[in-house]
């Protein structure tokens, strides 16, 4: 049974499990000890893979070849042996599992790296990933529904088509309905910038959007000289931190430049939320600049030289255990590198917080255990 989302109008899952009372906030992250998202990851975890292992039979022979039965789990640390898909899998086949309801989204990378990712999404795997949405909004503050406006620097949904990027961008409306500045591929900026000045003059302001484009705008206000009225929009980047010549945007130099351009000041209203399109959770930072892993989620550091789990502070390659989709096995080793924290958050949550630091090189990937993992995989087609 379902019932209907007010938030996006799309159906949502009943809180039968733990799992998706925590999804959909019938459990606040708040009320969660760290122990108690230890026990929630186990449990999740396990019965996913249970799951998965029962309707994939590509994935329950790559368990197999790896002497891994979902039995084994029976506490957080044997959550490291869970077999991995690495990301790069979804470029080169179809990886599906027999879920019993139909594809209700097809879902694309950039290709940035070389290759098409594609995900095949389910409609519980699209209400959950949602769920994840409404969850980590949480961490941008405490607003009232009726102030906020959302500029968002991407197109409309019914332009969005496959590209996942763009689809996440407009998952972000959840906290409010959204003016879209981009048409035919172009920002924009005039209009940019007259929907971001009415957003702060009537309340709440969020500006969403990839960096390169917030960069754009906010260089533009700066050579334009204007101050936008009322108070500071909070800043939501989305999307990769690299433009389009490769060259990497520095975060430190570009919160300074939207700072300034903004009026933001010392304020924490600049933000950053992570995702992949193979991953069916949306991470999001809290005032302390820390990207916080959702209390079902369960993130692995593992070293580059063999894949085995890496120590808290430690860098690494990222991996994940996301037992949120149920069309595809999210267990995945992504092409990330970066490390998670032991200390406890500065804005007080308990959790398991992590840094992404940069993507994983193509000469280091061909170098290290990853190149094997997806031989692995490939040779059980």
């Amino acid at each position: 049974m379902t019932t209907a989302s007010p938030a996006s109008g799309t159906r949502v899952l009943d809180g039968l499990s733990r799992l998706d009372q925590v999804l959909y906030g019938e459990i606040a992250w708040a009320d969660l000890t760290a122990a108690d998202q230890a026990e929630l990851r186990l449990d999740a975890v396990a019965d996913s893979v249970a799951y998965h292992v029962a309707r994939n039979p590509r994935y329950a022979a790559f368990c197999e070849r790896r002497g891994f039965r979902p039995g084994d789990l029976n506490a957080v640390e044997d959550l490291a042996a869970v077999p991995q898909l690495p990301a790069t899998l979804f470029k080169r086949t179809d990886v599906v599992t027999a879920s019993g309801e139909p594809v209700a989204k097809r879902c694309t990378s950039s290709g940035t790296l070389g290759g098409v990712s594609v995900v095949q999404r389910d409609r519980t795997t699209i209400d959950r990933l949602l769920g994840s949405v409404i969850s980590g909004v949480g961490l941008l503050g405490d607003w009232v529904d009726n102030e906020r406006h959302v500029v968002n620097l991407g197109p409309p949904p019914e332009d969005a088509g496959d590209l996942w990027f763009a689809y996440v961008m407009g998952l972000l409306e959840l906290i409010a309905p959204a003016e879209h500045v981009v048409a035919d591929g172009v920002l924009r900026l005039d209009r940019a910038e007259a929907a971001l000045d009415a957003a702060c003059r009537e309340g709440q302001a969020f500006l969403v959007g990839p960096p390169v484009l917030v960069r754009r705008l906010a260089e533009h206000l700066l050579a334009e000289g204007r101050a936008l009225p009322g108070e500071p929009p909070m800043v939501i980047t989305a999307g990769g931190w690299k433009r389009q010549a490769g060259e990497r945007i520095d975060r430190p130099r570009f919160d300074a430049l939207v700072r300034e351009a903004f009026g933001i000041g010392a304020r924490p209203l600049v933000r950053d939320a992570f995702n992949m399109v193979e991953l069916n959770t949306v991470l999001f930072e809290c005032r302390g600049g820390r990207k916080h892993a959702p209390p079902w989620l369960h993130v692995i550091v593992r070293r580059l030289d063999d894949l085995s789990p890496a120590l808290a502070g430690e860098l690494g390659l990222l991996s994940y255990l996301d037992p949120t989709a149920q069309s595809y096995p999210c267990f995945l080793l992504a092409d990330d590198v970066g490390l998670v924290h032991a200390d406890r958050c500065p804005c007080g949550l308990p959790g398991t917080t992590l840094d992404v630091v940069r993507r994983l090189e193509r000469v280091e990937a061909r170098g290290c255990a990853l190149k094997m993992e997806v031989y692995g995989v490939e040779e059980g087609r």
